[in-house]
Protein backbone atom coordinates (compact mmCIF):
# COMPACT_ATOMS: atom_id res chain seq x y z
CA UNK A 1 0.00 0.00 0.00
CA UNK A 2 2.87 2.38 0.82
CA UNK A 3 4.45 1.67 -2.57
CA UNK A 4 1.16 2.48 -4.30
CA UNK A 5 0.98 5.83 -2.48
CA UNK A 6 4.58 6.69 -3.41
CA UNK A 7 3.97 5.72 -7.05
CA UNK A 8 0.77 7.82 -7.10
CA UNK A 9 2.58 10.86 -5.68
CA UNK A 10 5.35 10.40 -8.25
CA UNK A 11 2.74 10.19 -10.99
CA UNK A 12 1.02 13.35 -9.82
CA UNK A 13 4.39 15.12 -9.69
CA UNK A 14 5.22 14.07 -13.25
CA UNK A 15 1.75 15.09 -14.41
CA UNK A 16 2.11 18.58 -12.91
CA UNK A 17 5.65 18.95 -14.28
CA UNK A 18 4.43 17.93 -17.75
CA UNK A 19 1.62 20.50 -17.56
CA UNK A 20 4.15 23.14 -16.52
CA UNK A 21 6.43 22.29 -19.48
CA UNK A 22 3.53 22.44 -21.92
CA UNK A 23 2.23 25.69 -20.43
CA UNK A 24 5.59 27.49 -20.46
CA UNK A 25 6.48 26.42 -23.98
CA UNK A 26 3.03 27.05 -25.47
CA UNK A 27 3.25 30.79 -24.91
CA UNK A 28 6.50 30.89 -26.91
CA UNK A 29 5.10 28.77 -29.73
CA UNK A 30 1.96 30.85 -30.25
CA UNK A 31 3.08 34.10 -31.83
CA UNK A 32 2.60 35.96 -35.08
CA UNK A 33 0.73 33.93 -37.71
CA UNK A 34 -0.01 31.00 -35.41
CA UNK A 35 -1.65 33.37 -32.92
CA UNK A 36 -3.94 34.67 -35.67
CA UNK A 37 -4.70 31.09 -36.76
CA UNK A 38 -5.71 30.09 -33.22
CA UNK A 39 -7.91 33.17 -32.94
CA UNK A 40 -9.64 32.35 -36.24
CA UNK A 41 -10.17 28.71 -35.27
CA UNK A 42 -11.96 29.59 -32.03
CA UNK A 43 -13.76 32.72 -33.26
CA UNK A 44 -17.17 31.00 -33.06
CA UNK A 45 -18.42 28.62 -30.39
CA UNK A 46 -18.70 25.83 -32.95
CA UNK A 47 -15.13 26.48 -34.11
CA UNK A 48 -13.88 26.38 -30.52
CA UNK A 49 -15.82 23.19 -29.85
CA UNK A 50 -14.42 21.46 -32.95
CA UNK A 51 -10.90 22.69 -32.18
CA UNK A 52 -11.09 21.30 -28.64
CA UNK A 53 -12.56 18.05 -29.93
CA UNK A 54 -9.81 17.54 -32.53
CA UNK A 55 -6.91 18.54 -30.28
CA UNK A 56 -8.19 16.34 -27.45
CA UNK A 57 -8.70 13.53 -29.95
CA UNK A 58 -5.08 13.79 -31.06
CA UNK A 59 -3.58 14.21 -27.59
CA UNK A 60 -6.12 12.01 -25.78
CA UNK A 61 -6.08 14.43 -22.89
CA UNK A 62 -8.64 17.04 -22.04
CA UNK A 63 -6.27 18.21 -19.30
CA UNK A 64 -3.71 19.33 -21.90
CA UNK A 65 -6.36 21.16 -23.92
CA UNK A 66 -7.82 22.78 -20.81
CA UNK A 67 -4.40 23.99 -19.65
CA UNK A 68 -3.68 25.41 -23.11
CA UNK A 69 -7.09 27.11 -23.25
CA UNK A 70 -6.55 28.73 -19.84
CA UNK A 71 -3.03 29.76 -20.87
CA UNK A 72 -4.35 31.34 -24.08
CA UNK A 73 -6.99 33.27 -22.12
CA UNK A 74 -4.31 34.44 -19.70
CA UNK A 75 -2.14 35.67 -22.58
CA UNK A 76 -5.09 37.39 -24.27
CA UNK A 77 -5.01 35.16 -27.36
CA UNK A 78 -8.60 33.92 -27.00
CA UNK A 79 -11.61 35.09 -25.01
CA UNK A 80 -12.93 33.31 -21.97
CA UNK A 81 -16.14 32.44 -23.85
CA UNK A 82 -14.09 30.78 -26.59
CA UNK A 83 -12.18 28.82 -23.96
CA UNK A 84 -15.47 27.37 -22.65
CA UNK A 85 -16.26 26.01 -26.10
CA UNK A 86 -12.73 24.62 -26.48
CA UNK A 87 -12.89 22.88 -23.09
CA UNK A 88 -16.35 21.48 -23.84
CA UNK A 89 -15.06 20.10 -27.14
CA UNK A 90 -12.04 18.65 -25.36
CA UNK A 91 -14.24 16.79 -22.91
CA UNK A 92 -16.36 15.34 -25.70
CA UNK A 93 -13.21 14.55 -27.70
CA UNK A 94 -11.62 12.53 -24.92
CA UNK A 95 -14.84 10.62 -24.39
CA UNK A 96 -15.02 9.64 -28.05
CA UNK A 97 -11.32 8.81 -28.34
CA UNK A 98 -11.42 6.79 -25.12
CA UNK A 99 -13.91 4.49 -26.80
CA UNK A 100 -11.84 4.27 -29.98
CA UNK A 101 -8.64 3.66 -28.01
CA UNK A 102 -10.25 0.95 -25.90
CA UNK A 103 -11.31 -0.83 -29.07
CA UNK A 104 -7.93 -0.43 -30.80
CA UNK A 105 -5.72 -1.34 -27.83
CA UNK A 106 -3.52 1.77 -28.04
CA UNK A 107 -3.16 3.69 -24.83
CA UNK A 108 -1.92 7.02 -23.59
CA UNK A 109 1.43 5.42 -22.86
CA UNK A 110 2.03 4.86 -26.57
CA UNK A 111 1.05 8.42 -27.46
CA UNK A 112 3.23 9.79 -24.66
CA UNK A 113 6.18 7.70 -25.82
CA UNK A 114 5.78 8.84 -29.44
CA UNK A 115 5.45 12.49 -28.34
CA UNK A 116 8.61 12.17 -26.23
CA UNK A 117 10.61 10.59 -29.04
CA UNK A 118 9.50 13.23 -31.56
CA UNK A 119 10.21 15.97 -29.01
CA UNK A 120 13.66 14.59 -28.35
CA UNK A 121 14.48 14.43 -32.06
CA UNK A 122 13.17 17.95 -32.70
CA UNK A 123 15.25 19.18 -29.76
CA UNK A 124 18.43 18.51 -31.72
CA UNK A 125 17.48 21.18 -34.28
CA UNK A 126 19.09 24.58 -33.88
CA UNK A 127 15.92 26.60 -34.45
CA UNK A 128 14.53 28.26 -31.29
CA UNK A 129 10.90 27.52 -32.27
CA UNK A 130 11.84 23.87 -32.78
CA UNK A 131 13.43 23.71 -29.33
CA UNK A 132 10.29 25.23 -27.83
CA UNK A 133 8.10 22.71 -29.66
CA UNK A 134 10.44 20.00 -28.40
CA UNK A 135 9.84 21.10 -24.79
CA UNK A 136 6.10 21.04 -25.36
CA UNK A 137 6.20 17.52 -26.82
CA UNK A 138 8.48 16.31 -24.03
CA UNK A 139 6.03 17.86 -21.56
CA UNK A 140 3.24 15.86 -23.17
CA UNK A 141 5.31 12.69 -22.84
CA UNK A 142 6.01 13.42 -19.17
CA UNK A 143 2.32 14.18 -18.59
CA UNK A 144 1.28 10.82 -20.05
CA UNK A 145 4.01 9.05 -18.05
CA UNK A 146 2.54 10.61 -14.91
CA UNK A 147 -0.96 9.48 -15.85
CA UNK A 148 0.37 5.98 -16.47
CA UNK A 149 1.99 5.90 -13.02
CA UNK A 150 -1.22 7.08 -11.39
CA UNK A 151 -3.14 4.34 -13.21
CA UNK A 152 -0.55 1.75 -12.12
CA UNK A 153 -0.69 2.90 -8.49
CA UNK A 154 -4.47 2.60 -8.44
CA UNK A 155 -4.19 -0.96 -9.74
CA UNK A 156 -1.63 -1.76 -7.04
CA UNK A 157 -3.80 -0.21 -4.35
CA UNK A 158 -6.86 -2.17 -5.48
CA UNK A 159 -4.95 -5.42 -4.92
CA UNK A 160 -4.04 -4.42 -1.35
CA UNK A 161 -6.09 -5.99 1.45
CA UNK A 162 -5.98 -2.74 3.43
CA UNK A 163 -7.47 -0.83 0.49
CA UNK A 164 -10.10 -3.52 -0.09
CA UNK A 165 -11.13 -3.50 3.58
CA UNK A 166 -11.09 0.29 3.73
CA UNK A 167 -13.46 0.73 0.77
CA UNK A 168 -15.56 -2.39 1.12
CA UNK A 169 -19.25 -1.66 1.09
CA UNK A 170 -21.16 -3.77 3.53
CA UNK A 171 -24.71 -4.37 2.43
CA UNK A 172 -27.05 -5.73 5.00
CA UNK A 173 -30.33 -7.29 3.98
CA UNK A 174 -33.35 -5.12 4.52
CA UNK A 175 -35.78 -6.33 7.13
CA UNK A 176 -39.09 -7.54 5.75
CA UNK A 177 -42.39 -7.16 7.49
CA UNK A 178 -44.43 -10.28 7.23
Amino acid sequence: MIVAIIVALGGVSLFIFGLQLISSSSQMIISGRSKILVQKMVKTNLGGFVTGLVVAGVTQSSAVVSVLAVEFVDKGIISICSSFAVIMGANVGTTITAQIVSLSGLGGEAIGAVASIIGLLIGFLKNDKAKTLSKSLLGMGVLFAGLSLIKCSISMACESKIFQNLFRVRVEPAPYDI
